[in-house]
C-alpha cells in the first residue's frame, strides 16, 4: 500500500482513470466503477485486521491480519475436501479430459523466470530469453537438434524461438517462459484462447496447443 508520489504528466492517466473511461464508452453506468478507490479499499479491509482499521494502514501503520481457526479446515465439512462439497450436484468431483487435437500437436506450458515476474521487468534485465524446452525424443523425431530456432504456431499466429533439448519436460509437453516477444516482435500470448477457463474463468495460460516445427 503506498501513496501516489507524483500526479499523472502530460497524457498519462491513472489505471482508475483508464478503466473508468473505457467503462463510459461502453456505455457501463455501474457505481461500483465509479468508486472512490479509498472508499472501495476501506470497504474491502473492513474487519480483517487484528489491531486497526483501513484508516489505520492508509496512514502508514503495521497491521496483523485476523486468522481463521487452525484447528480446523476452513471448509463445510471441516476436512481436507478434494472437491468442493458445496457443488457436487454441477460439477463432477473427478477431473474431465478436454479434447485434444491431433498427435502433431503440443501442450505449450509457460511461467515467469524469477528476473522476470512481470513483463516490465524488461527494462531491466533486458528482453525475456527466446527458449522452448522441448523432450529429447520428442526432438528425436521432429529431427530438431539442442540450439535449433523453432516455430511454435497454432490458430492464434506463430513465434520463433530456440530449443532446449533435454528431459525437463515429458512427451508431449513443451515450456517456454512468459510473457515473451520474438524477433519479429510476434507476442507469446497469441498463441493463447481468448476462450476462459471452465473452472475459475480465468486465461488458458496452460492449456495453449501448438505445433513445433524447426525454422529452416
Amino acid at each position: 500500500m503506498s501513496n501516489r508520489c507524483i500526479e499523472p504528466l502530460g497524457e498519462s492517466r491513472t489505471e482508475v482513470e483508464v478503466m473508468r473511461e473505457m467503462a463510459v464508452r461502453l456505455g457501463r453506468s455501474e457505481q461500483w466503477l465509479f468508486e472512490d478507490p479509498r472508499e472501495a479499499l476501506t470497504k474491502a479491509l473492513s474487519g480483517v485486521f487484528e489491531n486497526g482499521t483501513a484508516e489505520d494502514l492508509f496512514a502508514g501503520a503495521d497491521l496483523e491480519l485476523k486468522e481463521g481457526n487452525r484447528e480446523e479446515y476452513q471448509t463445510p465439512s471441516r476436512r481436507i475436501e478434494f472437491y468442493s462439497t458445496t457443488v457436487t450436484e454441477s460439477v463432477t468431483p473427478l477431473p474431465c479430459q478436454l479434447p485434444v487435437d491431433g498427435d502433431d500437436f503440443f501442450t505449450l506450458l509457460n511461467s515467469s523466470l524469477p528476473q522476470w515476474t512481470h513483463s516490465q521487468f524488461r527494462d531491466v534485465y533486458g528482453a525475456i530469453p527466446l527458449i522452448v524446452w522441448v523432450n529429447s525424443v520428442d526432438a528425436e523425431v521432429l529431427g530438431i537438434a539442442d540450439g535449433d530456432t523453432v516455430t511454435l504456431s497454432n490458430a492464434g499466429g506463430g513465434i520463433e524461438v530456440k530449443a532446449l533439448v533435454g528431459n525437463r519436460v515429458g512427451r508431449g509437453v513443451l515450456w517456454s517462459p512468459r510473457p515473451l516477444i520474438d524477433r519479429l516482435q510476434r507476442p507469446q500470448n497469441a498463441l493463447t484462447s481468448g476462450d476462459p477457463q471452465v473452472l475459475g474463468g480465468g486465461p488458458r495460460y496452460n492449456s495453449i496447443r501448438v505445433k513445433v516445427k524447426q525454422v529452416n
